[in-house]
């Protein structure tokens, strides 16, 4: 990374951008780490499902919202599409790969069956070679969906009034609350809420904090208890709703409510402490960090985008925490055991994927990015010079 790109980025957005991804990390982990944290019984199994949860969709909804809060103001640019393709392609194809060649040498490594028929085959090959359209990487396809809305949402903000913007941000919020009243249900691809609309959601809130944020200079211990405060209100709703959910309450088997959903159980609780999160740092005092220290955060939130494609590719991704229990193979007992443990796992894996993200990235994926962007390019530019020089001759001839 070119030092000049490397000092470009406010650190304080790359920063969170990391603390994004631990998040996402730690939703991963109490999931798959086979220590059974959610099977345990009554409220404990709640509150790990509620980390869950809630720390995985923080992450998710900080990476949508601080898209929508750069790119309302810029213009379109169809290369960012494709370097989003391009690098999750050449990820998954790689892992595809890589998990064909473990299963060969030792069958059931990764958790999955011994024998795959050829109808599996065919499928993980479909998958792994499609992946952003093929639900191999939910957030990608929502991700790259947001940015296809991306230009038309836009142009909301430049022709649309305040109240006009607020409005369509209701709506769609009120999307997100109505399976709770439903019989529709909670489910990936419901009737009135689906990721797609989750990710145009979390783009127009950033869109709309960067175009009406009002800078109210907040102190930095006053910025820390707003968010502090915001998150705890936050958990402990969702904890709630998680709890009665899995205990079965009259009204929760009524609505059929579930206590886990791959967009978060309620949206709006990650969406508005993001909102929170987000407005409070941009209030708060700006603190001019060295450039050393610029230059480290900026190139670790660099490797953000790999560390998700390795450990949630769905050929090879529950190998990462396979691995990971490696560590401590039995759950250590106590509290704070526990917690600690689970921490020292977290960053080990994160420091491991963010090697392995940058080097795979700098090697293979930057240059052929760039190839394949530049080959487009000149293509495009060659293909439009010959239509206008067509018409040039045409308009002469008449």
């Amino acid at each position: 990374m070119k030092q000049d790109l490397a000092t470009s980025r406010d650190s304080r957005f790359e920063l969170l951008r990391i603390l994004a991804m631990l998040s996402i990390l730690t939703c991963h982990f109490v999931a798959f780490i086979p220590w059974g944290l959610e099977q345990e019984p009554g409220w404990r199994g709640s509150f790990f499902v509620t980390i869950d949860q809630f720390f995985g969709q923080i992450g998710v909804c900080y990476f949508f919202v601080l898209s929508g809060f750069f790119l309302t103001k810029r213009k379109f640019r169809w290369q960012r599409i494709a370097r989003t393709i391009i690098q999750t392609f050449l990820y998954s194809a790689f892992l595809l790969l890589l998990s064909f060649a473990l299963h060969t040498i030792k069958p059931g490594f990764m958790g999955e069956t011994l024998q795959w028929t050829r109808m599996e085959i065919a499928q993980r090959i479909y998958k792994g070679l499609m992946p952003v359209f093929n639900n191999q990487y939910w957030f990608i396809t929502a991700y790259i969906i947001m940015l296809l809305f991306s230009p038309f949402v836009n142009l909301l903000f430049e022709y649309c009034n305040r109240c006009q913007i607020i409005s369509l941000m209701v709506l769609l919020a009120s999307f997100s609350l109505l399976p709770f009243i439903s019989f529709c249900g909670l489910k990936y691809n419901g009737l009135f809420w689906s990721p797609a609309t989750y990710a145009v959601l979390c783009y127009m809130v950033g869109g709309y904090l960067a175009f009406y944020q009002k800078q109210k200079p907040l102190g930095g211990g006053h910025a820390l208890l707003l968010v502090a405060a915001s998150g705890g209100i936050s958990f402990t709703v969702l904890f709630l709703f998680i709890f009665i959910a899995q205990q079965q309450f009259k009204i929760s088997r009524f609505f059929a409510w579930t206590p886990r959903s791959i967009f978060g159980t309620i949206p709006l609780v990650p969406i508005s402490f993001v909102a929170v999160l987000l407005a409070s740092m941009l209030n708060s005092k700006i603190k001019q960090h060295d450039k050393r220290y610029t230059i480290i955060i900026n190139g670790l939130a660099s490797t953000v985008f790999g560390i998700y494609l390795i450990h949630q590719n769905q050929s090879i991704g529950q190998l990462t925490w396979i691995l990971a229990s490696k560590i401590s193979p039995v759950r250590p007992n106590g509290v704070l055991s526990l917690g600690g443990f689970s921490c020292v796992i977290i960053i080990i894996v994160f420091i491991i994927l963010a090697l392995m993200a940058w080097t795979f990235d700098h090697i293979i994926v930057y240059p052929i990015q760039n190839a394949l962007i530049h080959l487009i390019e000149n293509y495009y530019f060659n293909n439009t010079h010959k239509i206008y020089a067509f018409k040039h001759v045409l308009n002469n001839n008449k």
